[in-house]
Formats: structure tokens, sequence, C-alpha cells
């Protein structure tokens, strides 16, 4: 395991390269620490899945880099459109039908995939740089509390965290709270879980 403390260009190149390799990072977001690998492979999100403890059937949020990639991989109902100018880039997660099959490894069985775009220069980068999603979720054994110390999330997953090919440490991050989840599928939104986005924040633009 490599460890990292800045985003630098060097940092980057690094973790693309892991990324591409199918091997699984840690990167700071604008909420908390997030388990990253390419969303497109099972190996890969399979990987993520055995680090967390996760069962197959809980879901795993897919990050993007832009608007233009969020609608390569999710179909955009106006909600979506409306939610994505008010809060995007930011700490909303939208769950969406999914576009095509390139995501499969990441699809629930209803069709829907949870789309993070973070307001954090290096996420995007990254994720432009790959030129597709990459895995979005706290580096916490599955039922575990998430840490804003990347390095105590780390050490949470005990000897899984050899898995891990890189750790981007800088530091502990601003924000305690995850992402807020909203299923943006239909006409009103549905809030899954509140999170850095508080409800009465949604209901100005909704």
């Amino acid at each position: 395991m490599r460890i990292a403390t800045n985003t630098n260009w060097f940092t980057k190149r690094a973790a693309s390269k892991a990324l591409r390799a199918g091997q699984v990072i840690a990167y700071p977001t604008d909420t908390i620490y997030g388990l990253g690998a390419d969303a497109t492979s099972a190996k890969a999100v399979e990987c993520v899945r055995a680090i967390k403890g996760r069962d197959a059937d809980k879901p795993i949020l897919a990050m993007v880099a832009d608007r233009a990639m969020l609608a390569e991989y999710a179909v955009m109902t106006p909600l979506a459109e409306q939610l994505a100018d008010a809060f995007l880039p930011g700490p909303l997660t939208l769950v969406l039908q999914a576009k095509g099959d390139a995501l499969v490894p990441l699809t629930a069985p209803d069709g829907s995939v949870g789309f993070r775009m973070p307001d954090t220069a290096f996420c995007l980068q990254l994720t432009k740089t790959l030129k597709r999603p990459i895995t979005s979720t706290s580096i916490n054994r599955s039922g575990e509390e998430p840490t804003r110390d990347v390095r105590q999330a780390v050490a949470s997953l005990r000897d899984q965290a050899d898995a891990l090919a890189l750790v981007i440490d800088v530091g502990p991050t601003d924000n305690t709270q995850p992402s807020t989840v909203v299923d943006a599928r239909g006409e009103r939104a549905v809030v899954l879980r509140e999170g850095a986005v508080s409800n009465a924040q949604l209901e100005r633009f909704i």
C-alpha cells in the first residue's frame, strides 16, 4: 500500500494507473473519504465489496466527472436536471435509471444507480482522466460508522487494508456527513438518506 499526502499531478497519475489496473484506492471527497475503483469493472467492484464486507444487494455509488458523463450513463429526468443545476457538483447523490449496461456491476435489480459528482477538483479530474465512472463508497467495514480521518478509516478495514493500492491522505475532511441520496427517477424527489444537503435545502428547489 502506497500513501500520498497531496493531490498533485504525481498523485493523480498514480491513482489513474491503479484504477486502470483494476485496483482500489482511498481518496478524499467533499464529504468523507471514499473507496475508488473502475465502476465498469465487475472484478474491481467485487474487490471494493470484499474490502468493505458489503453484501451484493447493497448499493455502491458511481462518481462522474461532469454533467456530460452523468447523461452518458444515466437517464436524466426533468427533476434530475433541476437538482443537478442546484446542487452539482456537491454532496448530493441522484438515484437514476442506468443507461446501457456499462454500470452493470453497480446496477440495482430495478435498474437504478446512485450517481455522485463531488465538489472536489481532484475527484472530478481523476474521473475525467479515467473517462468512466469510479466507485464512491465510504471507507469502513459494512455496518460500521465512517470517519473523517483516512488513517483511522483504513485501520478499521483490518486485514482487508492491504488490498488498497493507494491511500491519499490530505488530513481530516471538513464534512462529517455523507452525501444526501435522492431518488429522482419520477416527478417527485424521494429522499432515501438525509446527509450534507438538508431536506430544507432540497425543498427550496423542488
